[in-house]
């Protein structure tokens, strides 16, 4: 089983540093002025901050914007009363633009905060202007108010946690209806992204595709290359999690291009990794093999070891399905304490499962530990896809231990919520697995019925490799009819 970007391929550009509060404590005392509709170029490293003030009227509407060139910043605008008013953080990354809307609700002295993301970022620039300010109208505060519930549910979505993910769909989808009331494709496509990445996080990937599939339409042609990329590759994700490598592969060929203009790096390689799996799904592990490889230095050179543990959790895969057992064993072990590290427990759940397939021939006490690990973390993020998957392959190993009884049970728990996300690939799958079952009990019309459902279910899809695995079941099970 492989492992894809639900949550990762842009859950990493919306980590909100801890540092940000110390920093401007540290160096209140340097705030400058900021004149109205007047552009301002510095300098800015990583661990650096700075902070400007503007005075505003009650009732004022203004827009701040951060062209970000070659260092990736975050924006917050904070109160006369000191507290936080906002907070700006989007995906686009190091040359992107950041932005916020603002409507002063008292009179007095705000400020704006700026501080590169990364601690260890390289110096590099970006450009802060702040509009005319001016009567505020219910247009702008329909968009002030939607950002500020675009920023909420980023900031949840950050976290991870199953109870966190519902409470920022919520925001998510106010923030959606406020910019389009106010009349902000760009920015209503931005929460459709998200809500996006929350389905893939939950296992409801055509929640996923639906929601990703409306942000892209409403990006503008002249939108900045690196979101788009980002959101081709959301897409591809999620095709990919439905067994649909050709629509997937069609997106990161447009993806590819986008975020190399973007000279973004750890986008390129996460790409590159994702074309790795498309490979990897229609058999072809020459080119899926060359994509890890491509990726997996880039990776290491920007120190992103969430990412390199992904990379080698599928490089584990490939070389189990080339049947490296050691190679497999290696790369798993590697990946997964940089996994843990990353701190994502839905892809160290999808580890453990991995080691579990790998150890369930010779080691079966290994393999249902793992298991049972991995179901609980599904479990704690309200990931049902994967608790399915997990539940399917603890059915496949309580077969090959010989009770294909017990299997039987896992197999229908795990066809059950697979049907309730409507994933009719790993459906297959889960049918497929329940036939192998049946044969193993000698309940051989069942047995092939399954495999008949599964084999249907599969070229609807197109997974070609699964497709053709089921076929020599069938074959099998005919043979023993005589």
């Amino acid at each position: 089983m492989s492992l894809f970007w639900p949550a990762a391929f842009l859950l990493s550009a919306m980590i909100f540093p801890s540092f940000t509060r110390a920093l401007i404590r540290q160096q209140s005392g340097d705030v400058r002025p900021l004149a109205f509709g007047a552009p301002l170029e510095r300098e800015l490293a990583g661990g650096q901050t700075h902070q400007y003030q503007i005075t505003l009227s009650a009732g004022q509407y203004l827009q701040i914007t951060v062209a970000q060139r070659g260092i990736d910043v975050v924006l917050r605008v904070m109160g006369p009363d000191g507290q936080q008013l906002l907070e700006s953080d989007g995906p686009g990354g190091a040359q992107s633009i950041e932005t916020a809307a603002l409507v002063s609700e008292t009179a007095g002295a705000y400020r704006l905060i700026i501080n590169a993301r990364a601690k260890d970022a390289t110096t590099a620039r970006y450009e802060v202007r702040v509009s005319e300010p001016r009567a505020a109208t219910e247009r702008d505060r329909d968009e002030a108010a939607a950002q500020r519930q675009l920023e909420e549910g980023a900031r949840l979505l950050a976290q991870g946690l199953k109870e966190k993910l519902e409470q920022a769909l919520k925001h998510l989808a106010e923030a959606r209806t406020l910019f389009r009331r106010a009349g902000n494709p760009a920015d209503e496509g931005n929460a459709l992204n998200f809500m996006g990445m929350i389905s893939l996080m939950r296992g409801e990937t055509r929640n996923a595709v639906e929601y990703l599939q409306q942000a892209w339409e409403l990006q503008p042609q002249t939108g900045e290359p690196q979101a788009k990329a980002a959101l081709l590759g959301n897409l591809a994700v999620a095709h990919l999690q439905l067994g649909q490598t050709a629509p997937a592969a069609e997106r990161l060929k447009q993806a590819l291009p986008l975020m190399q203009a973007a000279q973004n790096k750890g986008g390129e390689a996460k790409l590159l990794a994702l074309l790795g799996n498309v490979h990897q799904m229609l058999g072809q592990p020459q080119p899926a093999l060359d994509y890890f490889q491509q990726a997996l230095p880039r990776m290491r050179a920007l120190g992103d070891k969430g990412s390199e543990g992904v990379t080698l959790n599928n490089l584990g895969s490939l070389y189990r399905q080339l049947g490296e057992a050691d190679k497999a064993l290696d790369s798993y072990q590697q990946a997964l304490p940089l996994l843990r590290a990353a701190g994502d427990k839905r892809v160290e759940a999808i580890a453990l499962d991995n080691l579990a397939v790998l150890n369930r021939a010779g080691n079966p006490g290994a393999t249902l530990e793992h298991f049972n690990q991995a179901l609980l973390l599904r479990r704690a993020i309200g990931d049902k896809r994967g608790e399915a998957v997990t539940l399917d392959t603890i059915g496949v190993a309580h077969r090959e231990m010989g009770d294909a009884q017990k299997a039987l049970e896992y197999h229908a728990q795990a066809l059950q919520l697979l049907q309730a996300a409507q994933d009719a690939h790993r459906s297959a799958l889960a049918l497929d697995n329940i036939g192998l079952a049946h044969r193993k009990l000698g309940n051989l019309p069942q047995a092939l019925a399954h495999h008949r459902q599964a084999l249907t279910m599969l070229q609807a899809v197109g997974d070609q490799l699964a497709e053709a695995a089921v076929w020599k079941n069938i074959a099998w099970v005919e043979r023993e009819q005589g």
